[in-house]
């Protein structure tokens, strides 16, 4: 469970119609740009830099030292091994077994070559988005849009997620999680309001950062 948040709200907007001055320049160095944690580049975030072999069974463990576990995945429609690419495509009612992390998708890639796992809801006959991604680790649940998760590090990109955290919903647009202690969020809102597709009233937090269990 999430305890403590810290975060930084953004300022009211100017009414509409209010003229904004100009900002005056200046031959002043300009300052060096602090990384705030919230950029994402994910490709550079997630990766390992490494190659993992890999086999086309249902229960793999890749021969490399970094992994210490087996790596488990099912899906109800197909599981299609791609050599070439080294990946598991899998459809619909996926599941993915790894140590302490559950996640469940209607689709789910393994990409073995870069550790990562992505995980998407599918659409249904009438279009609709359904089976949405749900990634368990330990006491964990989130439920978002789409899951990008780097088996190695343990680092992950979480799109459009709900979870339920001290008596309220925390929604939030955009998760990073660095390790399990540390989650930066970015267009988080916490609510308490039944209507969570479009809250009443929310607490708003543009950028914070998320220490579970502290």
């Amino acid at each position: 469970m999430f305890i403590n948040i810290v975060c930084f709200a953004q300022k009211d907007l100017p009414e509409e119609g209010t003229k904004i001055p100009p900002v005056e320049t200046t031959e002043e160095t300009p300052e060096e740009k602090v990384d705030d944690s919230l950029t994402i580049n994910a490709e550079s975030f997630l990766a390992t830099n490494k190659e993992i072999d890999s086999t086309q069974n249902d229960t793999i463990k890749p021969k490399t030292q970094l992994l210490s576990s087996t790596v488990t995945y099912k899906a109800t429609d197909y599981m299609a091994y791609k050599k070439k690419e080294s990946k598991m495509y899998l459809y619909n009612e996926a599941e993915v077994y790894y140590e302490d992390m559950e996640i469940k998708a209607g689709s789910i890639i393994l990409d073995f070559d870069k550790d990562l796992v992505y995980a998407y809801g599918i659409k249904d006959t009438l279009g609709d988005y359904t089976q949405r991604p749900s990634f368990k680790q330990g006491e964990n649940l989130i439920e978002p849009d789409s899951i990008i998760f780097n088996t190695v590090t343990k680092k992950g990109l979480i799109y459009n997620s709900q979870t339920e955290q001290n008596g309220g919903t925390l929604i939030t647009e955009t998760t990073k999680k660095i390790n399990d202690s540390v989650y930066y969020v970015r267009n988080s809102k916490f609510t308490t309001s039944e209507n969570l597709d479009d809250p009443e009233y929310y607490f708003l937090i543009s950028k914070g950062k998320i220490v579970p269990n502290s």
